[in-house]
């Protein structure tokens, strides 16, 4: 007999692609069992130490608003979300906790899953099950991915749909299996109904499994026509917005924020009556547009400057950078389209974000960076790995991990210095632990219960965004005060005051601004000033308000 000699194949391998014409998404290159082992070891992990720091109370901002659609249904704010909407109410009422709890722990979930993703995706370009592992810890410690899977936000839903659209993408281009393709396509349009910071990554990962096809000879009309009608099919989960958003509630965001009979925006109540004026104004979002600082590109530039240095100190650390470096340099020897991809998308989303946004929101664009690098560092680490014992990349990574972390709790222990040396994270509170937690984070929560204990019964409740999403996700998620009236201010809700005061008595249900409200403040006469905690007053109005 003759004896036929194995080997284990080398890191990035290339093997011949399967024929076009075969259906099956199997190929000789799917992920071993060790890669899968690694995958679930980083999840279960990751989802263990999120699980243990998401938010069991609601947070101020955008998070208690997200808790409140997440616990009751509804549209949130621009673009909607409907896929973490749909997600959230689905999953929510079989987890234990409080409505916030419950939608915090989906975020913990969908973190996970998001590490276990980055190692599903290092498997695919060859890297070994160890550096799987470490390059998936690597991601999973950073700084924003993790803030974002124990706070209540889309982002930890994004990242999740995001990579495994990529892993699938990268899958497809290597197989040039139809089945691949379309599973690819659904789930880049699936991606982007959560958070369009990743579509220059997902563009540009379908551009070059197009483009590989087309060399192959396997884009042919009628698969490509079916892969636009798979990108359409994920997107369509913003359907579900249409009836949501033509019914009136506390948790359909174009409903309490937008008055057309104060012209708002420029919209009419004749438009504001059409759902198609609706869905533009929730896809088009000109309540939260970012800034537009193309006409000041110094602005823009500063802004940029600021996010890379935040990053490389505050998020992924010095260790990572450096060795992102690295791996860009041996994975160029190996594939330059996926070396191009990686580089290209990872400097060109901030660049392209500075243009429209700035602080921390900038930083949470630069997520798709964040995968970048993680990847880039393990193909350093892969390169290395022969040469280390195997235990040593996933300690390198736990090593170097710890200083982005130790760093920011220096930074947050001395605030005096230049700004780029200054941590910011999107909302309140600011995370001051060494492992970033939320679980004893219920000073907001606090606050508002004592705001609400001193609110006359039957109020018209004024105030700002950040106190009135807490007061909407306690009215609409757990039930407390739904006998008050929200109104989140804006200067065109002066006539929602006008037509409050035409029709109720001021002394039985008065007029409460939370906080002070410049525009509202020099309106009053004899307000009484109320103090139930030391951060914020409460101007009870039981006089007419001037609304001329």
């Amino acid at each position: 007999r003759t004896v036929r000699a194995t080997r284990a194949p080398e890191p990035f391998a290339s093997l011949p692609p399967r024929s076009p014409m075969s259906l099956a998404s199997t190929s000789p290159l799917s992920p071993t069992p060790r890669a899968w082992t690694a995958a679930l070891i980083a999840g279960l992990l990751a989802l263990a130490v999120y699980a243990w720091g998401a938010a069991p109370w609601p947070q101020p901002g955008d998070s208690a608003e997200l808790a409140a659609v997440g616990s009751v249904g509804g549209v949130a704010h621009p673009s909607g979300y409907p896929t973490f909407t749909l997600l959230a109410n689905a999953v929510t009422p079989w987890l234990p906790g409080r409505p916030t709890h419950r939608v915090a722990l989906l975020g913990a979930a969908c973190g996970a899953a998001s590490v276990a993703l980055l190692a599903m995706l290092l498997a695919e370009l060859g890297v070994a099950w160890g550096t799987c592992l470490a390059g998936a810890l690597l991601f999973g410690m950073a700084f924003t991915p993790w803030w974002s899977a124990i706070r209540v936000e889309v982002y930890a839903l994004g990242l999740t749909l995001a990579l495994f659209a990529l892993w699938r993408t990268l899958v497809a281009r290597r197989t040039l299996a139809l089945t691949d393709g379309l599973l690819a396509a659904f789930a880049m349009g699936l991606a982007l109904t959560v958070h369009l910071s990743f579509a220059l990554l997902l563009a540009w990962a379908g551009l070059l499994m197009l483009t590989r096809a087309a060399q192959r000879g396997a884009l042919t009309p009628v698969r490509a026509g079916l892969a636009l009608a798979l990108l359409l099919l994920g997107l369509s989960p913003y359907l579900s917005l249409l009836a949501p958003l033509m019914r009136p509630g506390p948790t359909n965001y174009a409903h309490t924020i937008v008055e057309p009979l104060g012209a708002q925006f420029g919209i009419t109540p004749e438009r504001w009556a059409q759902v198609g004026e609706r869905l533009h104004f929730m896809l088009s979002g000109p309540d939260t547009r970012p800034r537009a600082l193309w006409d000041h590109l110094p602005t823009a530039w500063g802004n940029l400057t600021l996010a890379f240095s935040r990053h490389a100190l505050f998020d992924v650390g010095p260790f990572a950078w450096c060795m992102a470096l690295a791996g860009a340099v041996v994975l160029w020897r190996r594939d330059r389209a996926l070396t191009g991809l990686l580089v290209g998308a990872g400097l060109a989303t901030p660049v392209l974000a500075s243009l429209i946004t700035d602080g921390a929101l900038l930083l949470l664009f630069m997520m798709t960076t964040t995968i970048a690098v993680a990847m880039l560092a393990s193909v350093a680490l892969e390169s290395l790995a022969p040469r280390l014992p195997r235990a040593v990349p996933v300690a390198l990574v736990i090593a170097g991990m710890l200083v982005p972390h130790a760093l920011r709790m220096q930074a947050l222990a001395a605030p005096a210095g230049p700004a780029w040396r200054t941590p910011v994270v999107e909302g309140p509170p600011m995370v001051r632990t060494l492992v970033p937690s939320f679980r004893d984070e219920r000073a907001a929560l606090d606050r508002t219960l004592a705001e609400l204990a001193a609110t006359p019964e039957s109020s018209l409740v004024i105030a700002k965004w950040e106190p009135y999403s807490m007061l909407m996700y306690l009215q609409a998620a757990e039930g407390v005060r739904r006998d008050l009236t929200l109104d989140p201010w804006y200067d065109a809700h002066l006539v929602r005051v006008a037509q409050w005061q035409r029709t109720h008595d001021l002394r039985t249900r008065p007029i409460v601004v939370v906080d002070s409200i410049p525009t509202l403040v020099t309106r009053m006469t004899a307000p009484e000033v109320v103090r139930p905690t030391h951060e914020r007053a409460l101007w009870i109005v039981r006089d007419s308000l001037r609304t001329d």
